[in-house]
């Protein structure tokens, strides 16, 4: 170095003095802390404490893409206090690894810290068994090892509850029952270290349960009896927005349980009709249902009871006939009755 001064128009050059500046001190590598996805933005954090040196200047994070890929540079924290990055520009929902090391005002680097991860959940859904099968990574290098994950659920608009646990040895992977009156659901995977300091959250995972959906309506709109009273013919609608691979006709004779006699196929006009040709009107009082299954194959939607009218006659000793007929049941039935009679050869009742 040089020191120099003039006056007027003399200069004067002083002699020089060389000093060396050396760090003697190696840069201490930072602590890590967690990586672990914030609930409400969906980003991952990375977290570090502090390097323990005075004069560091900050930290150099790098982003390692995939298992054996290098570590390559993604950003540079300023500031010894400053330990946490916001990855603003990678997927929460795909696994991503982290190293940072410190540097000093020489900008002398500390090593590297090793590897750390987030948390990926994927939820596998049944929504008719109501059932979710949790899926996990393993979270690397948390600071005292992972004691346990916990299968974190939040029903609407609720706080998260604890559902479920395992170590590490008992596998990444969890099963669990939605209660019946639950819709909205949230699940997520949180971390825990075996001192009880740290957590790490995966992302969170949304479903919405359903009720099974359903025809919304099904029924019977009129059954008849041939004129030889040898068959029953059935006259239906179902709802056709609604589709099944089936329909299903159930027919009880007299106080008998109602048993299956026949499965239709699904009808984009939803109307059919259905002809029970296995019946003796003369001597048994027959009932009809329909029912369609709701979406999960689970429970049944059934039409009103129909009842099919079979009318008798007697004669009288006086020579007059008398009618007797069954009570008609069926979808709208006024409960008026009309007896209608033509002659032999006519058309018309």
């Amino acid at each position: 170095y040089y020191l120099t001064c003039h006056r007027d128009d003399t200069l004067f050059v002083s002699n020089k003095i060389g000093l060396l500046f050396q760090d003697p001190y190696p840069t201490t590598v930072p602590e890590l802390r967690v990586v672990s996805v914030d609930e409400e933005s969906q980003k991952i954090h990375f977290s570090w404490n502090p390097s323990p040196d005075a004069d560091i200047l900050g930290y150099f994070i790098c982003h390692i893409e995939e298992p054996g890929a290098p570590c390559m540079g993604l950003d540079t924290v300023w500031g010894r206090e400053n330990c946490e990055y916001i990855a603003e520009n990678l997927s929460a929902t795909q696994v991503q690894s982290f190293r940072v090391y410190a540097f000093d005002s020489c900008f002398t680097a500390s090593p590297l810290t090793d590897n750390c991860n987030n948390i990926v959940l994927d939820i596998d859904i049944a929504n008719c068994q109501r059932t979710a099968t949790a899926r996990w990574n393993a979270y690397t290098n948390m600071p005292s090892g992972v004691d346990k994950y916990l299968l974190m659920v939040r029903y609407g608009s609720g706080s998260y509850l604890p559902v479920d646990s395992v170590t590490s040895s008992d596998g990444l992977a969890l099963s669990f029952d939605v209660p019946e009156w639950a819709t909205e659901t949230a699940f997520k995977i949180a971390a825990k270290n075996n001192d009880g300091t740290l957590t790490a959250f995966s992302n969170t995972v949304h479903h919405n349960f359903t009720f099974a959906d359903t025809a919304q309506y099904v029924r019977i709109n009129h059954a008849d009896i041939n004129e030889n009273a040898s068959a029953v013919t059935l006259y239906c609608s179902v709802d056709p927005l609604f589709e099944t691979a089936r329909y299903y006709i159930y027919r009880k004779v007299g106080n008998r349980n109602y048993s299956c006699i026949a499965e239709i196929p699904y009808s984009s006009s939803g109307n059919f009709k259905y002809t029970d040709e296995n019946v003796t009107t003369s001597s048994r009082c027959y009932s009809y249902r329909i029912g369609v299954s709701d979406a999960c194959e689970g429970e049944q939607k059934y039409s009103h009871e129909t009842t099919p009218l079979y009318l008798k006659t007697e004669t009288l000793a006086d020579g007059n006939l008398e009618f007797h007929w069954n009570r008609y049941r069926g979808e709208g039935f006024n409960g008026e009755y009309h007896l209608l009679r033509k002659n032999e050869g006519d058309s018309l009742w």
